[in-house]
């Protein structure tokens, strides 16, 4: 359909809105012709429910408490969590300072025996009347998960297999979805790249990021039930069951809890058809095949293996490593910015020189067609280490 018969039918749904709208009115007058008003319904208030809302930090504390405590099932751990099932936060903050006692002795069977992942929650956590928190700033300054290893391991996990380390990242980025999603985005990303180096398909791994290469999108956290509002929010349909009913903004012309929506809806929709018919741009960035804010580089399939060897690959793995870098350092590549783009944004950091570099090999081994060899995978390389060592120079 052109853009013009586009308009007109929008144009026509909205005058149909306004019709409605007037006979809403003309009906709002039938009934009673008596002067007097007629008293409005009584609507009876529910009595408030008795049962609490789940709150879903702790509930992501007791799922990653449990999967790191697999395969060691420590007493202490168990009891933490089944303090924390219920409730009883005086016990939890007990559990935790006998397992952080524990920790501070090198000779105690908890220090070799808990993964590395566990002892850091365990050493930032801490407990009050109302919960229990993890202090997740901590936890990333031990695990560093935007400095990692060829295969995507974290320096906080240097010396554990990839595979537990996979294992622990996967827990820890279920532990902080709600309490930092930016953080939990970075453990789930080392995750997925540790089982891309391993090739998943043959991995004993059955977490949530199985089969999974690419990073896991950054999804917005639940935040429960949300009291009732008034205000616009509630005029223009957002999350009405959530914010509460529907204030009349329209006092004498029509229900306000559907009729006055209408013709507000179809002049949004007007102009969001115009945009989108008139700049072309916005269609292409639908198509912009994106992860997490990494771009799937040089048209590889979501379901691919990068292997290290290859120096294509190598020089990609490196490319994202660098945006790994500088994600940590609070520049975030967005889904729609090129390599070039995102190279841009870095003019006024230190790190200025490496990530341009890198950018330029990145672009000659993934678009240019030209061949690339070791030699273009070590000068990748050595960007990275640039740009880690631009960061300890800071400190």
């Amino acid at each position: 359909m052109p853009l013009r018969g586009v308009v007109w039918v929008l144009v026509f749904i909205a005058l149909l809105g306004f019709i409605q709208i007037g006979h809403a009115a003309d009906d709002s007058n039938s009934g009673d012709f008596s002067g007097n008003p007629t008293p409005p319904p009584s609507v009876s208030t529910p009595p408030p429910s008795s049962q609490t809302n789940p709150n879903p930090n702790e509930q992501n504390l007791v799922k990653g408490l449990q999967e790191l405590n697999q395969g060691v099932n420590n007493t202490d751990v168990n009891k933490l969590v089944h303090d924390l099932q219920n409730h009883n936060y005086t016990g939890a903050q007990s559990t935790i300072d006998t397992l952080k006692t524990q920790l501070g002795n090198p000779n105690s069977p908890a220090v070799s025996q808990l993964p590395t992942g566990l002892k850091d929650v365990l050493q930032s956590a801490s407990c009050t009347a109302a919960g229990c928190s993890v202090d997740w700033s901590s936890v990333s300054n031990m695990i560093q998960p935007y400095s990692t290893d060829p295969t995507g391991t974290p320096q906080g996990l240097d010396g554990t297999t990839p595979a537990s380390a996979a294992n622990q990242l996967a827990a820890l980025s279920t532990m902080s979805a709600h309490d930092d999603p930016t953080l939990s985005l970075l453990f789930g990303s080392d995750a997925s790249q540790i089982l891309q180096f391993l090739n998943s398909s043959s991995s004993n791994y059955t977490g949530p990021f199985q089969s999974l290469p690419p990073a896991p999108p950054l999804t917005a956290p639940s935040i429960g039930s949300l009291p009732p509002v008034s205000g616009t929010a509630g005029a223009f349909g957002v999350a009405p069951h959530a914010l509460g009913g529907l204030p009349n903004i329209f006092s004498g012309i029509g229900s306000p809890n559907g009729l006055v929506l209408i013709p507000i809806v179809a002049i949004l929709s007007g102009f969001i058809a115009v945009i989108v018919f008139r700049k072309k741009s916005v269609v292409r960035l639908w198509k912009k095949r994106t992860l997490g804010g990494l771009e799937l580089d040089g048209g590889l399939s979501p379901s691919a293996n990068l292997d290290p060897e290859n120096p294509r690959h190598a020089i990609i793995l490196s490319f994202r490593r660098a945006v790994g870098l500088m994600l940590g350092r609070g520049v975030l590549k967005m889904p729609f910015e090129t390599h070039r783009e995102f190279s841009t944004k870095c003019e006024t950091r230190p790190e200025k020189p490496f990530v341009g570099r890198i950018s330029s090999i990145y672009e000659r081994a993934v678009f240019s067609g030209r061949n690339v060899n070791q030699m273009h995978v070590e000068d990748a390389r050595k960007q990275v280490t640039l740009i880690q060592e631009c960061e300890l120079k800071k400190e």
